[in-house]
């Protein structure tokens, strides 16, 4: 394992790459040993943050010891924006009914998700329901996605080399349906980030069994929006 990192920053030195996105099951142990060597090629080591992970989760806060105790600024995190799901992405949900589930129980899931209620007993009152394997699949959905308070990544910031800007669909130049960017970003203002976050449009594979797909304009709209939140428009 170590000895893949260790190639991956060699490669990454030779084209110029200051970050490498570390897949987040890489064990902290590996991340401590190839410390050294991203320092050497002077190519920071990002571990993703991807939900159902989160900055609380107890995996990735024992990466997060291995980080302190070693002093290394070449370990850090590349969170990715999926974590700060307030609501359901309706693109989702809706693939959900147009596949055979029933409208009124998908819709009771993801306004009992956007209203923090313990899942499992939604996949019971589901069951009650009358729902089936398609209704509890959304259950299941459900259960891997997250949202937590986006003022926590200030504790985090100094060790936040990238950032996955993940969206399922910008309702228009303002506002992402699911993610709150409103409040994601002056956080990130406050904290003194100064990177990149990538535009990743993940809508596309949900909607593409009826409507035409126009990743272009979806692009559009967030960085519009993010020009926006920036005081860049």
């Amino acid at each position: 394992m170590l000895a893949s990192v260790i190639r991956d920053l060699k490669h990454a030195s030779r084209l110029g790459c200051t970050v490498i996105r570390v897949i987040v099951n890489t064990p902290p142990h590996i991340m401590e040993l190839a410390a050294p060597y991203a320092e050497q090629y002077n190519v920071r080591l990002g571990l993703e943050i991807h939900a159902p992970f989160h900055f609380r989760h107890e995996w990735i806060q024992k990466h997060y010891e291995v980080m302190e105790r070693t002093g290394s600024k070449f370990l850090g995190f590349v969170p990715d924006m999926g974590v700060y799901e307030r609501r359901f992405p309706r693109v989702r949900s809706e693939r959900s009914i147009r596949n055979g589930a029933k409208a009124e129980i998908v819709k009771y899931i993801c306004d009992a998700y956007e209203g923090g209620a313990d899942l499992e007993a939604v996949a019971e009152e589901v069951k009650r329901m009358g729902g089936g394997q398609l209704e509890l699949g959304v259950v299941d959905d459900v259960k891997r996605v997250f949202f937590d308070d986006p003022r926590r990544l200030l504790q985090f910031m100094p060790r936040v080399f990238h950032i996955h800007a993940k969206f399922y669909e910008m309702v228009d130049d303002a506002t992402e349906y699911s993610i709150p960017y409103n409040e994601v970003i002056p956080v990130l203002i406050e904290g003194g980030y100064s990177g990149y976050l990538s535009s990743e449009y993940e809508g596309n594979r949900h909607i593409q069994d009826v409507y035409e797909v126009d990743s272009l304009e979806q692009v559009r709209r967030q960085q519009a929006m993010f020009k926006s939140l920036l005081g860049e428009a």
